[in-house]
């Protein structure tokens, strides 16, 4: 059984595909509102298993870096990259097979230098790191961010279930699984 971390979990949508096709997935996130199986700030957690993931996936707030891109909301602060240095250190002490760490096309200046260019993006989520090919994500049933209220950021956050579906069966495919009968409608689960 596959292993996946998904750490600033939020409201789990990068690791929907992967709980629904039987993976073994473990959710962190710093507000306990979500209900993750670890509430914990990534800046002070470390790994300390022994078992290598299959895929570790980092998502962070992306506010800071979709302001500095926009001319009219700019502060002129570099936005903290804290956590994304955090992401890289637990990825070093988890050595996972595939990595991923999503966030916004605001986010490509800053994290050019610390990770590189970004490796794939699908709509408004930009992700860098190690993973298999993708090929094209069917986002005609995402909900644009804009569209929901600026009052319901974890909504406006959530990773689509076909980024989530098409990480899933590239991973699987990439580790030679059976995958498994149930194949995606294209349709968002209820």
């Amino acid at each position: 059984m596959p292993l996946m971390y998904d750490l600033g979990a939020g409201l789990k949508g990068a690791s929907q595909a992967m709980k629904e096709r039987g993976w073994e997935v473990v959710t962190l996130d710093i507000d306990p509102r979500f209900g993750c199986d670890i509430t914990a700030d990534v800046r002070t957690w470390h790994y300390i298993g022994s078992r290598r993931p299959d895929l570790l996936w980092f998502s962070m707030p992306c506010d800071e870096f979709s302001r500095e891109s926009m001319p009219w909301c700019k502060t002129g602060n570099v936005p903290d990259m804290s956590l994304i240095l955090a992401c890289l250190r637990i990825r070093d002490e988890m050595q996972p097979l595939n990595w991923v760490t999503e966030n916004v096309k605001g986010a490509i200046n800053y994290f050019k230098p610390v990770m590189g260019s970004y490796r794939f993006h699908a709509g408004p989520f930009y992700l860098w790191g190690w993973f298999p090919p993708l090929g094209k994500v069917d986002m005609r049933t995402f909900r644009k961010k804009e569209s929901y209220s600026s009052s319901a950021p974890a909504e406006r956050a959530a990773i689509p279930y076909a980024l989530s579906y098409s990480m899933a069966v590239a991973i699987e495919s990439q580790i030679a699984l059976p995958l498994p009968n149930k194949a995606w409608s294209g349709q968002e689960p209820a």
